[in-house]
């Protein structure tokens, strides 16, 4: 399960570098990342639950590989000021955006596990 996430993950990352695809593809790479990964599960008829566990691990680490590479960028690019008024608006401004990021990801992973289990009952049938 873990090993198809990553691969979900990696499906979900390369959908942001094509640059005349990316802006449909990037927001909806979670989905497509959790649908694939999930589609990868290797048991031949998974629970329903095999589904959703790997399209949600799928989100998680599209969302952690986000954050760890977004919060560096974040501080390189935003001047923080002296006064900690600033300060603290900055670290409120970034906590808002890596909850974002973590919703997102994992809605849409889930929703890509979801799909996936729908399309592998429906072709078991």
């Amino acid at each position: 399960m873990i090993r198809a996430s990553i691969i979900g993950t990696g499906i979900a990352l390369l959908c942001f570098l094509p640059p005349i695809l990316h802006f449909i593809s990037g927001p909806l790479s979670p989905l497509i990342g959790g649908y694939f990964a999930a589609l990868r599960i290797s048991e031949k008829n998974p629970p329903t639950k095999e589904f959703l566990y790997t399209g949600l691990m799928t989100g998680l680490i599209l969302t952690c590989s986000i954050i760890i590479v977004g919060i560096p960028v974040y501080f390189m690019v935003q001047t923080v000021g002296d006064s900690s008024r600033e300060v603290l608006d900055s670290l409120i401004l970034l906590a808002g955006m890596s909850f974002g990021v973590l919703l997102w990801a994992l809605s849409l992973g889930l929703l890509g596990g979801l799909f996936a289990a729908r399309s592998s009952k429906q072709r078991s049938n």
